[in-house]
This record gives C-alpha cells, sequence and structure tokens, in this order.
C-alpha cells in the first residue's frame, strides 16, 4: 500500500478534496445532503486531526479544521493509513468497516445510504486528484 500524507499535507489535502467535491457533486447534490445531514467529521485518529464539512441549504459545502457551530450529525472514525487506501482504491471500503478499522456514528445508514454513496465516491475521486495532482 502507498503511505498516506503526514498530518500537514493531509490536511491540506483534504482541503482541496472538498473544495473539488463542491465542484463535482454540484449544489443540487449538496442541498439534498443538507437534507439528511448538515455536518460530517471525519477523524482521523493517529494523526489527530478532526475535519468537518459543513453542508449549506444553499447548496455550498465548507471545510474546516476547527469544530462547527454545528455539531456533526456523521462522524467516520479511522486512521490516515485507511482512509489514505481506500481512498486510493487499495482495500475496499466495506472491508474495512467489517474489520473495525471505520466506524461511523450519527445519521442512521439506511438515511445515510440515500444520498452517501455519491458523497464517497466523490470524496475518495477528489482526493485522488488533490493529492496526484
Amino acid at each position: 500500500m502507498s503511505d498516506a500524507p503526514d498530518k500537514e499535507a493531509m490536511a491540506l489535502a483534504l482541503e482541496k478534496t472538498i473544495e473539488l467535491a463542491e465542484a463535482k457533486l454540484g449544489s443540487e447534490e449538496v442541498v439534498k445532503l443538507s437534507g439528511v445531514m448538515r455536518s460530517l467529521c471525519l477523524n482521523l485518529t493517529d494523526i489527530e486531526t478532526r475535519c468537518y464539512v459543513i453542508f449549506e441549504e444553499t447548496g455550498a459545502a465548507d471545510f474546516s479544521l476547527e469544530d462547527p457551530a454545528v455539531a456533526p450529525m456523521l462522524t467516520i472514525t479511522t486512521t490516515s493509513a485507511t482512509f489514505h487506501a481506500m481512498a486510493m482504491g487499495e482495500t475496499n471500503p466495506a472491508k474495512e468497516f467489517a474489520l473495525r478499522k471505520v466506524k461511523m456514528s450519527g445519521v442512521p445508514f439506511p438515511r445515510l445510504t440515500k444520498v452517501g454513496a455519491n458523497l464517497i465516491d466523490a470524496l475518495f475521486g477528489c482526493y485522488r486528484e488533490a493529492l496526484l495532482g
């Protein structure tokens, strides 16, 4: 497996990922996401980094490394290495979830599946684009 970026590079890559994903998803998809969850937290435990994405009803998605005013409705907890491996296609997210290397809390799974697949695909694709240029 390829090595995940260090803490600083990961934060920059994730910020760029959200910028790219917002454009890729489009404002209509972001509005749909805002109806299911107003905010998402990616908790990367090994580098002690929490990244937040706020989905605005206006169709904008905002990235922050600071706790937002809106409490996360979905928290995904994993390591930077596992996130990186999943995003790069080196491992399967369902497998990592089954192995308990990825934990999710918040939005009920059936509700998340209505809009979550597009979000995860966009985030992983945009993460690769952010890293590879």
